[in-house]
C-alpha cells in the first residue's frame, strides 16, 4: 500500500476520533460504530503493514486495563472501547506514547473542568435557542454540577498527538 492510502486511513481515523470527542461534549456518549469504524482502520492498516497480530494484541492489553478502569468508575464504557480502539490504530511502538499524551490531555482537561467549575455561573432557564447555544448551556450545567468529563476529548487529542507527531 502507498504511503498516500496509509495516510488515508490515518487520516480516516482522526476524523472519527475528532467526531467521537465533538459527540462526547454534546451528549456524553460515543456510538459504538465509531469504535468499529476505528479499530476496522487500524486493522486494514497493520494487515497491510504486515503486524496486525501484535497491533490487536496491544490493542486488546490496553482495552482490559482501561475496562478495569470502567469497573473501579474512573473511565466510561464508551471511552474503553474508543481507546482500545485508538490502541490498535497506532502503531504497537506508539502505544507507550499514546497512552502518555492521553493522561496528559486528560489532566488538563480536568484542571479546566475544576477551573471552570468556580468560574462558570449556573445557567438559567430561557428562551429556546440554536443548537450551539443549547450545546453550551448544556455544558455549563454539567460543569456546574461537576459532571463527568468528556474524556473522549482526551483520547482524541492523544490520537491526534500520536498520528501526526509533528
Amino acid at each position: 500500500m502507498q504511503s498516500g492510502s496509509i495516510y488515508c486511513l490515518d487520516a480516516a481515523v482522526a476524523a472519527l476520533l475528532v467526531f467521537a470527542a465533538l459527540r462526547d461534549i454534546a451528549t456524553r456518549l460515543v456510538p459504538n460504530w465509531v469504535s468499529v469504524a476505528i479499530l476496522t482502520c487500524g486493522i486494514v492498516l497493520h494487515t497491510v503493514i504486515g503486524n496486525p497480530f501484535t497491533a490487536i494484541g496491544w490493542g486488546l492489553l490496553v482495552f482490559i486495563a482501561a475496562a478495569l478502569m470502567w469497573k473501579r468508575g474512573w473511565l466510561g464504557g464508551a471511552d474503553v472501547k474508543l481507546l482500545g480502539a485508538a490502541s490498535v490504530a497506532v502503531a504497537p511502538a506508539d502505544i507507550g506514547p499514546l497512552l502518555i499524551a492521553i493522561s496528559l490531555a486528560g489532566g488538563v482537561l480536568a484542571v479546566l473542568y475544576i477551573a471552570l467549575s468556580r468560574l462558570v455561573r449556573r445557567p438559567v432557564a430561557g428562551p429556546r435557542q440554536g443548537f450551539l447555544p443549547r450545546l453550551l448551556k448544556a455544558e455549563i450545567w454539567r460543569i456546574h454540577r461537576r459532571g463527568p468529563l468528556p474524556y473522549a476529548v482526551a483520547i482524541a487529542a492523544g490520537g491526534l498527538f500520536t498520528l501526526f507527531p509533528s
